[in-house]
């Protein structure tokens, strides 16, 4: 039981970080240059911001700043890798 909660969260991990990623190369940006920062206010984001599907969910599709309201691309773009990982652990990885 542990061990999937283990890969269901990597999984949450490797889908915030694709979502990230394919954001910031459709903008052209370095992946790794910078913090993320809020689309609307600029502020970088702080680590418990950037928990996966979590800080969506409490900050109720909001930015903790300014209020501006997150794409729900990025937590289901997360909860897929999530699932994902689990999935592939079931069949693949026991």
């Amino acid at each position: 039981m542990l061990v999937m909660v283990v890969v269901a969260l990597a999984g949450l991990a490797v889908g915030s970080f694709l979502d990230s990623a394919a954001g910031r190369l459709r903008e052209r940006k370095p992946l790794f240059a910078a913090r993320s920062r809020c689309d609307g206010c600029g502020t970088a984001l702080g680590a418990l911001d950037l928990v996966p599907v979590r800080s969506y969910l409490l900050l109720r599709g909001r930015c903790r700043y300014c209020s501006m309201p997150i794409s729900a691309r990025a937590p289901l773009v997360e909860a897929a890798g999530g699932a994902l990982a689990l999935t592939m652990w079931m069949f693949a990885g026991r």
